[in-house]
């Protein structure tokens, strides 16, 4: 099982040159796929959602949103056998966003 926790996100972030100037939720999609391209997964698409449970996200049926604490956002539409995503950031997102379907109970 892999994954990739918000402290190694920021270490890359502090550290890489590349991802000098990128929001978490960027280095997250990029590092799953260097994984990837590292590692013969027989399902990535599993790999995938499994990595996004040790993050805050919100999943509603094929649909996952992940909170990093950049207030960057990941939301990821799984579909057949792939996924597609899109990567928002706070001042992007209304609020019904937030407290429409993926409202956070504390």
């Amino acid at each position: 099982m892999f994954y990739i926790s918000e402290e190694e996100l920021k270490f890359k972030k502090d550290t890489n040159p590349e991802y000098f100037d990128k929001k978490l939720n960027h280095i997250f999609m990029k590092e799953l796929f260097n994984l990837k391209n590292i590692y013969p997964f027989h399902d990535f698409v599993q790999i995938t959602r499994n990595a996004t449970l040790y993050f805050l996200n919100r999943t509603y049926l094929d649909e996952t949103v992940v909170f990093f604490e950049d207030c960057s956002i990941l939301k990821i539409n799984f579909i057949g056998d792939g996924f597609e995503w899109s990567e928002h950031y706070d001042s992007e997102i209304s609020t019904s966003f937030y407290y429409g379907r993926y409202s956070i109970r504390i």
